[in-house]
Parts: structure tokens; C-alpha cells; sequence
């Protein structure tokens, strides 16, 4: 779904549905006022007149006018309780609807978005983007597995071909043009990472995130380097390695960087995604249940995809060199994987103790963590990962953990998920509880006990980060992953990360 910014006064085509914010115990045109010059006597529409405006209410108004003319009242609530959340939530819903009546090409109002923007305190840039972004992810639906006959006999949910921008006067407005062209390419990350997630572990392999990352790096002109066995062995990857022994699909660590023109030499931000690509658990073998959902355990790793689809979806908008570094691993019981009880070197040349094969994510992430301040001088370094069970049990399906000790990059992760409605929770790095980690046979134990296991995964990598090194860890364990659909997103994988970390991109100082 595209983005196309139309001025006003033309009225919307018949493939057009014009969306309505309106508020509880307000006159229906207070937030778009000069539709009414649009669509004549549109204040009088029996069906607009009756809409209420609360919250999540949705009203489809007829023009008595002209027959093209379609308004979807979306009711906000009241103006003193509106926020970004809810404008999400019902942008998403109204955006639903119009699939529903199968309306290609929804449209909005720069004026609504200005107006909005004042009653909720917000920039209005940010209110735009927001709504749209929420459109855009709520047109979200994967096919790519499903079968021309079954979709024929069960259609998926229509999704709107572009998204119309309404503005007034003669004047093109850039900040809207730019606000828009944001969200898309956000939205565009997400759906890229939504689809990787979803991917069967069959398709979505180490070598496939691999080729993908090529074909991002090809149409967008990024860097990318992929290493596979041979070259991790001779890096000394043994933790990651042993990771990998049981599985018939070769590990793969790959490489994707930005650098605009003027900052090639600039000391990088590095993102690290985990790409377990399916997590049986190894030898330490996951209940029956929960296997089907281990395809998604390279959340992570799809988040770090779904930022630089979107870095490259919009040029120019990120103005500082960002690394993209994502170790691709399947985990699997076989004749030759790793057992509770091995030690293997990582690359930093700690020992560590498998005391459990299904706490392997921190073993593939503690060896790109080494090589990420080997090969490049970080300055900052953010890992993101579907982690810990432990993390889901502390926070729920609604929040993700973070933990930094950097108050600096811990503060502007926190604004940056905030702004664009994905949660953190800043959680303790309690170094003390390394304790919990030792081992009698090896410099550390790669898994303590069940207490505090989300914790004990974050302390277990904090040692193998440099102390001068701004360092966050981000568990999206609960995250990555919706049980339910909502207006926002089907049930599957969320593309949860992608744009708070294009949102850090786009932002950050370090």
C-alpha cells in the first residue's frame, strides 16, 4: 500500500473512503472542517449526525449529494483522553473496515492530523506517521504458504492498494509528505519482518536469512557480508558453533551496513538480532506444544531486516552509519549436537559450560557480540531477541525487557519504543547474580536456574560487552509473537522492534 498525497478540493473517487477522526460530545467536522466544502450538506447526513465519537466507534456515512462520496466516522473518545495509542488502535480498526467493503484506496486528512495534533499535544508530524503507520500495518495479511484454490474458496482480507493524504490550498506540504513516506517505510519494515516470522522453518532457513539480506542489500546498495562455517570456525565462534552441530542447515553470520555519504568513518551503531530459525531445544528437548510456535525464534534477527528494509524504503532519512549483524542458527537434537555438560570456547575466549542446550540464544548472540567489537568500533551496541520464557512469565505479551545500564542509550530506547507504541520495561543488571551462572569446570555456565532466568540471560551477556561500550539488550520473548489477531496485527509474528530501532536510527546522538 502506497502512499499518495491529494489536494483538495477534488472529492474522493469511488474506490475512496474518506477517514473521519471525530471525538465524543463534539460536532462531527471539528477535526476536518473543510471537507465541508467537499462534500456539500455533509454536516446533515442522518448517519453522521447519530455517530457518537466515542472510542472505536465507526459510522460509514453516504453522501446525499454526490454517490462517491463515502466518510468513515472513527470515533476517538473524548479530547481529553486521546493519545497516540488511540489514535493507532482506531486507524487501524477504520482501516480494517474499508477492507471489509473492500475499499482500494482509503484516504485522510492533513487537516485531521493538524487538529488532532493539537488536542493530544503531540508534533504534528508524529500524529501523521503514527496513522499512518497504523494503516499500513493494519492491511497486513500473509499469503505467501496459502494455495490459488484455498484463497479462492477462503478469501484472505482485502488490503487497501494506497493510502490517499487530503490536503488543502496550492501548497504541497513537505512535512507531510515526509511524515508519510516514514511511516511507509517503517510499515514496510515491519511487514517484511511479519513475513519472516510467519515463514515455515523449512523456507526460512540460516542460508534464505542470508540470501535475503543479499536481495536488501542489492536493490538498496548496502554492504553485506555473510560468513558461513568455514569462516566461523577460523573467527574461533565455538559457542555459536556448537549451536549449530545437530542441525543438517549450516549456521550463517551476516552482515548488513549503512554509511551515507560523509560517514563512512563514523564509529557505527550496531544492532544484533538473534536468528534461532527453528528451537527445538536441542538435546534439552521443548515440550510437544510449544515447538510449533518455534519457527519465530529469529524475531530478532528479523527485526534487525525489517530496519534496514525500512532504512533503505526511505533514502536519506537516517543520517548516521548503522551495522546490521544477525547469526543464523537452527537448533536441533541429532547425533552430533551439543550436550548438557560440553564446554566449548567462545571468541572471547571464556569457556562456557552447556549446562542446558535449550539456552542457546545467548551462545550464538555472546559470539556476534565479540565479533561485532572486534570488526567494528562500536558506539553503541544494541542486541534484540527472543530470549527468555523467564521475560514472558515478568512482563507479559504486552512489554518487552530492556536492559542497559547506560542511562543515556536505556532513556532514548524507552522515548523511541514509547513514541511509536511499542513497550519496554527497564529491567536490572544485576551483576551480582552471576553467581547463579558459575560453573566447576569452565569460566561460565550458559544457563543458571529458573529464577530470575531473564536476568541471568542478560548478565551472561553483559560480560562478553566491553564496560566502555553503551550496550542494551532487549527480550522480545513476548513480543515477537501474537497469539490473537488484533486491529493492529493478525496473529503470528509482530514485526515487534522494527520501529523503535528505525525510530533509534533516525534519532540517536551517541
Amino acid at each position: 500500500m502506497n502512499n499518495v498525497l491529494c489536494a483538495l478540493p477534488a472529492a474522493p473517487g469511488e474506490d475512496s473512503c474518506i477517514i473521519l477522526p471525530t471525538f465524543a460530545e463534539e460536532g462531527p467536522l471539528a477535526l476536518a472542517p473543510s471537507l465541508a466544502a467537499v462534500i456539500p450538506r455533509l454536516a446533515n447526513l442522518p448517519a453522521l449526525r447519530d455517530h457518537d465519537g466515542c472510542s472505536g466507534t465507526l459510522t460509514m456515512c453516504y453522501g446525499n449529494t454526490s454517490p462517491d462520496a463515502r466518510i468513515l466516522a472513527t470515533g476517538m473518545g473524548k479530547r481529553a483522553s486521546c493519545t497516540p495509542a488511540t489514535l493507532r488502535k482506531n486507524f487501524a480498526a477504520a482501516i480494517k473496515r474499508c477492507g471489509d467493503l473492500r475499499i482500494a484506496s482509503p484516504a485522510y486528512s492533513v487537516e485531521s492530523m493538524e487538529l488532532l495534533a493539537e488536542a493530544t499535544g503531540e508534533k504534528k508530524e508524529i500524529v501523521l506517521e503514527e496513522c499512518a503507520a497504523a494503516a499500513h500495518m493494519a492491511a497486513y495479511a500473509c499469503t505467501a504458504y496459502r494455495s490459488q484454490e484455498d484463497m479462492r474458496d477462503n478469501p484472505p482480507p482485502f488490503s487497501p492498494t494506497s493510502l490517499q493524504v487530503l490536503y488543502a490550498g496550492d501548497s504541497r506540504p513537505e512535512w507531510a509528505e515526509r511524515a508519510a513516506a516514514i511511516a511507509e517505510a517503517g510499515a514496510l519494515g515491519v511487514k517484511r519482518a511479519r513475513d519472516l516470522v510467519n515463514g515455515p522453518p523449512n523456507v526460512v532457513t540460516p542460508a534464505a536469512m542470508a540470501a535475503e539480506a543479499e536481495r536488501i542489500a542489492g536493490k538498496y546498495n548496502f554492504a553485506c557480508q555473510v560468513l558461513g562455517p568455514d569462516a566461523l570456525t577460523v573467527c574461533g565462534m565455538g559457542a555459536l558453533l556448537c549451536v549449530a552441530k545437530g542441525s543438517r542447515e549450516e549456521p550463517r553470520v551476516i552482515s548488513l551496513e549503512y554509511a551515507p555519504p560523509g560517514h563512512e568513518e563514523e564509529d557505527p551503531v550496531i544492532v544484533v538480532g538473534k536468528g534461532i530459525t527453528f528451537d527445538s531445544g536441542g538435546i534439552s528437548l521443548k515440550p510437544a506444544d510449544s515447538l510449533p510456535k518455534m519457527k519465530g525464534d529469529m524475531a530478532g534477527a528479523a527485526a534487525v531486516l525489517g530496519l534496514f528494509t525500512a532504512i533503505g524504503a526511505a533514502p536519506g532519512v537516517v543520517s548516521r552509519r548503522i551495522v546490521g549483524l544477525m547469526p543464523c542458527v537452527e537448533n536441533m537434537p541429532g547425533g552430533n549436537a551439543a550436550r548438557p555438560g560440553d564446554i566449548v570456547i567462545a571468541m572471547s575466549g571464556k569457556t562456557v559450560e552447556i549446562t542446558n542446550t535449550d539456552a542457546e540464544g545467548r551462545l550464538i548472540l555472546c559470539d556476534s557480540l565479540a565479533y561485532a567489537q572486534k570488526t567494528w568500533k562500536p558506539a553503541a551496541l544494541v542486541d534484540i531477541a527472543t530470549l527468555t520464557g523467564a521475560c514472558v512469565v515478568a512482563l507479559g505479551r504486552e512489554a518487552a525487557g530492556l536492559f542497559c545500564d547506560d542511562g543515556k542509550l536505556r532513556e532514548h530506547i524507552l522515548a523511541c519504543g514509547n513514541s511509536v507504541g511499542e513497550r519496554f520495561w527497564h529491567m536490572p543488571l544485576w551483576t551480582d547474580m552471576k553467581e547463579h551462572l558459575k560453573s566447576d569446570t569452565a569460566d561460565i555456565a550458559n544457563a543458571g536456574g529458573r529464577e530470575g532466568g531473564a536476568i541471568l540471560g542478560a548478565v551472561f551477556l553483559k560480560g562478553f560487552v566491553a564496560d566502555s561500550i553503551p550496550w542494551a539488550h532487549l527480550d522480545i520473548a513476548g513480543t515477537g509473537f501474537a497469539a490473537k489477531s488484533s486491529a493492529l496485527c493478525p496473529a503470528g509474528g509482530t514485526g515487534f522492534g522494527v520501529r523503535t530501532l528505525y525510530a533509534l536510527a533516525r534519532s540517536i546522538s551517541l
